[in-house]
């Protein structure tokens, strides 16, 4: 059932982009963003910072060469001022048009003068993360960095507090630099994501053993889904990543393709652990099946002794039932009880049987 409700967001969701629209057209696809955009920015250097939170492009710095700029765009339903920015730092309208489509899976662009990296971040704070997550558009140019984000989210705070410090190594480098601990840190809740679902993984597992129901089933089934999501998405930035590092763009620097290395290590060892957890989750439904086949084999058994002892009774209750003159038996004064006797010991005699060959 909640596999049935998520593919039908997704097919609505794509069901809004309408056929025959020019490329680079904004148009709003997702309704459930923040309805007023948020705007701040950083504007520093190794000696100063400048942290402000602004309600329009008016406010907006004047850039120098001396400091890098960072702006965090929160909310993506403005269309006008998602416009307005591209003017303001030279976008091209492709990538804004995939600002606004916010199901675009995570993917490195090199528009000559600007580049983008569009990532995937999901809630791992929760025990059960969101199917579609959120996507974050990181957008780099000479001096600046612009990151778009769907929602509020806290994911910047760490960065934040760095470039509140005067001794942060993040101010005494360039905006290439900047992009990747961004990138970075959205990568690095990947392994909180991770480590979440491992453990509910281990107490699944845990409850199959103990008892296998309905419920259980259902949230392996759950779990599949979330897998697959989460697939979607991790092994595509495996190769935008990858294209970070052959980049010839000016923009990057080449001490900094040492980092990105790091990255991709990441990403890979992100993609083990979750083909590790597919075949886990796979594995779970092989011990749910299993466990149900030793249910219903025990109870099975219990049916089938419980026959076999009333086999017996039932044959002798069977003889004494056809009621014929010539049976002696009739008419001795203590026959009723020597039957209920050898009843008796025709149980006790198959549950000594049942016990020593261990089937009870």
């Amino acid at each position: 059932m909640r596999k049935r409700v998520v593919r039908q967001k997704l097919i609505k969701k794509h069901l809004k982009r309408k056929p025959g629209l020019p490329p680079g057209s904004l148009i709003r696809q997702n309704d459930n963003s923040q309805a007023e955009s948020r705007l701040s920015y950083f504007l520093y250097n190794q000696e100063s910072i400048e942290e402000k939170h602004i309600h329009s492009l008016s406010e907006l710095p004047k850039k120098t060469k001396e400091k890098l700029f960072w702006m965090n765009v929160v909310g993506l339903n403005d269309i006008e001022l998602l416009r307005d920015i591209g003017k303001i730092f030279n976008l091209h309208p492709l990538l804004l048009e995939d600002i606004i489509n916010t199901d675009q899976r995570p993917k490195f662009d090199d528009f000559e003068n600007r580049i983008s990296l569009m990532l995937r971040l999901y809630d791992s704070e929760n025990n059960e993360m969101s199917i579609e997550g959120e996507q974050i558009t990181l957008v780099m140019g000479e001096g600046f960095v612009i990151s778009f984000l769907e929602k509020p989210t806290d994911i910047f705070e760490p960065v934040f507090e760095r470039l509140r410090k005067t001794s942060s190594g993040v101010r005494s480098h360039r905006a290439d630099y900047l992009l990747y601990v961004l990138a970075d840190l959205i990568i690095d809740h990947y392994f909180v994501f991770i480590e979440n679902l491992g453990v509910r993984i281990e107490d699944l597992e845990d409850s199959l053993f103990t008892e296998s129901n309905e419920s259980n089933l259902e949230k392996i089934h759950s779990m599949k889904t979330e897998l697959l999501s989460f697939r979607r998405y991790v092994f595509p930035l495996r190769e935008a990543i990858s294209q970070i590092q052959r980049s010839n763009s000016t923009l990057i620097e080449p001490e900094t393709q040492r980092f990105w290395t790091d990255a991709y290590d990441h990403v890979i060892r992100i993609i083990d652990l979750l083909e590790n957890y597919r075949e886990l989750n796979t594995s779970l439904r092989d011990i749910y099946l299993s466990g149900l086949s030793i249910k219903m084999n025990r109870i099975m058994q219990l049916l089938t002794i419980i026959s076999t002892i009333f086999i017996p009774l039932t044959f002798i209750v069977g003889v004494y039932g056809m009621n014929f003159h010539n049976m002696p038996e009739l008419e001795w004064r203590y026959g009723y009880y020597m039957i209920w006797c050898l009843m008796s010991l025709i149980v006790i005699g198959m549950l000594l049987f049942f016990k020593r060959k261990k089937w009870l």
